[in-house]
């Protein structure tokens, strides 16, 4: 079993470690991918706070959308204008198109503090969030390593790593792959030009 992990990792690395040559190599450990579990909390807080802050702003936007008005009943024009040569409703109309709704206008520019593709994007820029030649990588792997090790693919659709070479082995595992992850992984090995192995993964 030790043998055999010890072999699934180093593979793992060494596929993902070419195809990302071009670029700075990452994600070909496991403690670079554990400092990615800290990373993607981080990216959940930061999402986290957007959406509360987008609840605020909702609620300002919605209070200001639906804070009906006596002028949204009338229905001809002389009955506007008639309403509107009242001196205190014409105050409340410019009251409302200006200070309310600046109210609003000021806390939708203030979401672009809480923007969480500023922070998103500069880890990215960092190597601190992968990049799609990281993906492709460890997608390219996943083919080599059902294709040296005849990884059983009913199992592997369930997340576990099951063969028979050279002696009947299995890697238990918690995620399973689904029917849209399949057809990406055949993909990429479609652009690896590994054709066998991209129709035995989008089948």
């Amino acid at each position: 079993m030790t043998h055999f992990w010890s072999s699934v990792v180093l593979l793992c690395c060494l596929v993902t470690h070419s195809i990302g040559q071009k670029n700075k190599d990452f994600y070909t450990t496991a403690s670079t991918l554990s400092d990615l579990i800290h990373v993607e909390k981080q990216v959940k807080i930061d999402l986290l706070r957007y959406v509360e802050r987008l609840r605020v702003v909702q609620d300002s936007i919605l209070n200001f959308v639906q804070d009906r008005q006596p002028y949204d009943d009338l229905t001809s024009l002389s009955a506007i204008s008639d309403y509107l040569k009242h001196p205190v409703h014409a105050f409340q109309l410019i009251k409302r198109m200006t200070a309310g709704l600046k109210t609003v206008e000021a806390q939708i520019k203030r979401m672009r503090e809480f923007d969480p593709l500023i922070n998103i994007e500069a880890m990215r820029t960092q190597r601190l969030l992968p990049w799609d030649d990281d993906f492709q990588g460890l997608a390219t792997s996943l083919v080599t390593l059902q294709d040296i090790y005849a990884l059983d693919f009913h199992e592997l659709t369930e997340g576990h790593l099951h063969t028979e070479i050279p002696r009947n082995r299995t890697i238990l595992g918690r995620l399973p792959l689904n029917a849209r992850d399949c057809l990406n992984i055949s993909q990429v090995a479609l652009r690896q030009g590994m054709y066998e192995l991209a129709v035995k993964w989008a089948e």
